[in-house]
């Protein structure tokens, strides 16, 4: 994967999980480049790190970590009253719904699993504007 589409597909999710950009919720202004996934996800130690304010884009590890990727199985796993379902078999990862069916491609099973929640975050955002 290309460093930029890690980053692009990392602040996706980030956003999905509930970070904010440039806005603090208590008023000040986080730096460009940051993002804050404390302010909800604070109590989850996997999201929060030592300073206490926000994440770098560079710094979120979406795409490297099972325990951060996870979360977000996870999360697309509870939504809608029945839930989208997510299958990670061998290096395949499918999440499917009767609206959806998205599919990872890559012959690694956490890049799969990664490519397919960025997929499916960007098909939500444009289908719930």
């Amino acid at each position: 994967m290309e460093t930029s589409d890690i980053l692009k597909g990392n602040k996706v999710i980030a956003e999905f999980m509930g970070a904010i950009s440039n806005t603090h919720p208590w008023g000040y202004l986080i730096p460009d480049g940051e993002l804050n996934l404390s302010f909800d996800l604070f109590d989850k130690k996997v999201f929060s790190n030592d300073g206490g304010s926000g994440w770098k884009i560079e710094e979120l590890k979406f795409h490297s970590s099972w325990d951060w990727l996870m979360q977000v199985v996870e999360k697309i796993e509870s939504m809608l009253p029945d839930g989208f379902c997510v299958f990670i078999q061998h290096s395949d990862c499918f999440i499917e719904h009767p609206d959806i069916g998205i599919s990872g491609k890559s012959s690694d099973k956490q890049e799969s699993t990664w490519q397919a929640c960025v997929e499916f975050i960007e098909w939500y955002n444009e289908k719930n504007k």
